[in-house]
């Protein structure tokens, strides 16, 4: 199987859905661009992707087993957990599990993370959908897949205590790049 992959990191705070189905499309060796799937499904700041619309995007698109609430079986798949910091719901990808320790790929973060099953708070944001997952029928242990996630930077080099919001020019730049598409830390 792959040693290595490079998963681009997710290009807005809101498209954390189609940079999921980017990487997997990715990965399953059709390219195709997280803009344009979140041009197609109609990704929104602040309310992000639907859960319907990824499951028919994928369905369509890449060889689907099953999705919904309770359906994931240690295979490769998108699920949808809750940011600890913003308590938003987030989706990720599950590259698999043993012993009990879930492998995913953040696109937010761009890097992988291992947790146990029992720490993920594997819900969406307001907490009406628990442990949905969109899985894949795929053959392949992507446990043991090193992610190189592309990286972008951005430093903000103003003294935060001398910061004008509405003029400084390190983060009217931020803005403008955040408006482009291109994800700034």
């Amino acid at each position: 199987m792959f040693k290595s992959f490079r998963f681009p990191r997710q290009k807005t705070r809101f498209t954390c859905g189609p940079a999921t189905l980017a990487a997997v499309s990715n990965l399953l060796g059709k390219p195709v661009d997280e803009d344009s799937i979140a041009n197609t499904l109609g990704s929104q700041d602040v309310v992000g992707t639907s859960h319907e619309d990824m499951e028919n995007w994928a369905a369509h698109n890449l060889p689907v087993k099953d999705y919904g609430s309770n359906t994931y079986k240690d295979q490769l798949a998108i699920a949808n957990i809750r940011n600890k910091d913003s308590g938003k719901g987030h989706f990720v990808l599950f590259l698999g599990t043993r012993a009990g320790q879930i492998r995913y790929y953040c696109p937010l973060l761009g890097r992988t993370i291992t947790a146990h099953k029992d720490d993920i708070d594997w819900k969406n944001g307001d907490g009406s959908l628990k442990r949905w997952t969109v899985n894949f029928d795929v053959d392949g242990d992507f446990y043991d897949l090193d992610v190189e996630p592309e990286q972008h930077a951005f430093f903000l080099g103003d003294p935060l205590d001398q910061l004008n919001v509405d003029t400084d020019t390190s983060l009217l730049l931020q803005h403008r790049y955040d408006h482009k598409g291109i994800g700034a830390s």
